[in-house]
């Protein structure tokens, strides 16, 4: 037996900062013996009380199964545009790495809800985090797989995900992925090592522990057990 649950939540810029005012998932999943999908009240699912935690563990639950984006809590819409493209009639390589840094950018602009709903304001300094004024990130190195050749026209989705297994020190890792909706396929793959630098000193810094517990409230690790 199969239910389907369609569920919605209002949009946060913290979990899916998309340009879409809502998010609506219709899941047909099978029904549990205990009434919980992956883990999910049935309840809680009908009456929309999930919290970000819940929903960040049914997104990793279905991403076996689901569409690859579902793997990612950033989202970016972004058109192709005419100029995107070369003299080979796709998008040029050079493109990728900059629909990489606007889900970067999202992402990092995404901390400062993750920031407010932890308590945590008066231990990171976003203002200082996001222009450079104290200690923020800086990029390392970045790198590019390209899947498939994207056209105009076409839409893409520029999503982004930092693993929590992959918060070092001083450092984290951030995943990208370009989608293409026109295809339903991924066009790109990539990741960018993110140093903490403190621009007053200038010398490198650590990831604070407020940094890496607003990091894990955005990719849902926090409250799932």
């Amino acid at each position: 037996e199969f239910l389907g649950v369609i569920f919605y939540w209002k949009q946060s810029s913290m979990l899916l900062p998309t340009i879409h005012n809502r998010v609506c998932i219709n899941l047909i999943l099978r029904r549990t013996p205990n009434h919980k999908i992956f883990g999910c009240s049935l309840q809680l699912l009908s009456e929309g009380r999930m919290g970000k935690g819940v929903v960040g563990g049914c997104r990793r639950a279905l991403s076996s199964s689901a569409s690859p984006l579902m793997e990612y809590p950033i989202h970016v819409d972004i058109p192709v545009q005419w100029g995107d493209m070369d003299c080979f009639k796709h998008v040029n390589n050079v493109q990728y790495i900059k629909y990489f840094e606007t889900a970067r950018i999202a992402h990092f602009r995404a901390f400062k809800d993750a920031v407010i709903e932890n308590g945590d304001e008066d231990k990171v300094d976003f203002d200082g985090f996001i222009n450079a004024k104290s200690v923020g990130p800086i990029l390392a190195s970045t790198s590019c797989k390209y899947r498939f050749p994207v056209e105009f026209p076409d839409d893409l989705v520029a999503c982004s995900r930092i693993p929590v297994d992959l918060i070092e020190k001083d450092r984290f890792t951030m995943q990208y992925m370009v989608w293409s909706k026109t295809h339903e396929r991924v066009a790109a793959e990539g990741d960018g090592t993110i140093v903490m630098y403190d621009y007053q000193s200038g010398k490198k810094s650590i990831v604070s522990e407020a940094l890496k517990a607003c990091i894990g409230r955005i990719e849902g690790e926090i409250g799932i057990q």
